[in-house]
């Protein structure tokens, strides 16, 4: 084409005499624009992997907050196991890793309060059972009123003699019954 002519106009949007002096104007030009457009690609990743990094703490939270609160409540089983083998157990006494040889742990406490719950008709023990659960870096409590009934073992004709002679008789835990189970 002739110096001046349309491929000239068209590439600079101005008129000039010859084609090397509207290439010079154009020097640099695509490399600014390769820099400018991988810092906004670049700023936009890096606020992506912000979210992300975010979202991965929110999910690691709620996770060790679900853990915390199974453990918990494996804590209140435990301590029904317990009420049921020894009417007078009191508590952990200490916290209990679980499953053993993990970081998870529960501690469970008989408190001495009164059940909220109506007691069924037949008898037995209201025990108020407070647990609670560590995992993951948190924490939850569950309040559990688990009511008891105990029934007298059958003793044989030795156990009948030594019970004369002054020894208690065994009980064991006949039924359970969770009442309310709540988290704290």
């Amino acid at each position: 084409p002739l110096p001046g002519g349309p491929a000239c106009r068209w590439s600079c949007g101005m008129r000039y005499r010859n084609i090397s002096s509207c290439r010079k104007g154009e020097r640099g030009v695509a490399l600014i624009l390769v820099l400018v457009f991988v810092a906004i690609v670049t700023l936009l990743m890096a606020a992506m992997a912000q979210m992300v990094d975010v979202d991965v703490r929110i999910v690691g939270n709620i996770l060790g907050a679900a853990q915390a609160l199974y453990v918990a409540d494996a804590g209140v089983e435990w301590g029904i196991y317990q009420l049921k083998q020894d009417r007078e157990w009191g508590g952990t006494g200490g916290p209990v890793a679980f499953p053993p040889g993990e970081e998870n742990t529960f501690e469970v406490s008989v408190l001495g309060e009164e059940c909220t719950r109506p007691q069924p008709e037949d008898g037995g023990r209201c025990v108020v059972l407070r647990s609670t659960g560590r995992a993951g870096g948190s924490v939850r409590t569950v309040r559990a009123e688990v009511w008891i009934k105990y029934a007298k073992e059958k003793k044989g004709k030795d156990e009948r003699a030594k019970e004369k002679k002054g020894k208690d008789e065994r009980e064991e835990a006949k039924k359970v019954r969770i009442l309310l189970w709540r988290e704290e």
